[in-house]
């Protein structure tokens, strides 16, 4: 079977690279979030069991650093793949690209989704907590969030509660 001249095929392999991509950088910045959060899930499962001296706080805050770069690099790998794709794009020829399709959904899409994990990225780095050297406790802004004897305290208030009659 002859190939015609028009041959939209290199077009489409190039775009499912991107989405495979886009997909790989998705579940990095998901590896992230875990990791991020994990941290925090084993200090607070301490805290709870009156372990909080046995539970390595730094480990809290160290998860949460390194999930926030997992978070970065996956962004960063849908981004640069996205550039690569538009670069690509602007070397094919006029009978290589499929007629009436648009070529730059994809790369809008991928350009989102890093824009989105560069934001994550910005929400896990502000709801960090922060180890208080002086204290031994983990930090959460203005708010203690478990205290040398291990109970959580939560300073915020919870809202009205109903007064029995």
């Amino acid at each position: 079977m002859p190939i015609s001249e028009s041959d939209p095929r290199v077009f489409f392999a190039s775009e499912r690279t991107l989405l495979a991509w886009v997909r790989t950088g998705i579940a990095i910045i998901g590896v992230g979030l875990v990791v991020s959060r994990f941290g925090l899930f084993l200090h607070f499962a301490g805290a709870s069991h009156g372990e909080a001296k046995g539970i390595d706080q730094q480990g809290a805050v160290a998860s949460g650093v390194l999930g926030v770069i997992f978070v970065l690099v996956g962004s960063a790998a849908i981004l640069i793949s996205a550039i690569q794709h538009h670069r690509f794009l602007r070397t094919l020829s006029g009978p290589d690209l499929p007629p009436a399709y648009s070529r730059m959904v994809s790369v809008v899409l991928a350009m989102l989704v890093s824009a989105l994990g560069i934001a994550l990225a910005a929400y896990l780095l502000a709801t960090q907590p922060r180890l208080d050297p002086e204290r031994g406790t983990l930090e959460s802004g203005s708010r203690r969030v478990v205290s040398p004897a291990g109970w959580v305290e939560i300073s915020r208030p919870l809202g009205r509660v109903p007064r029995s009659v």
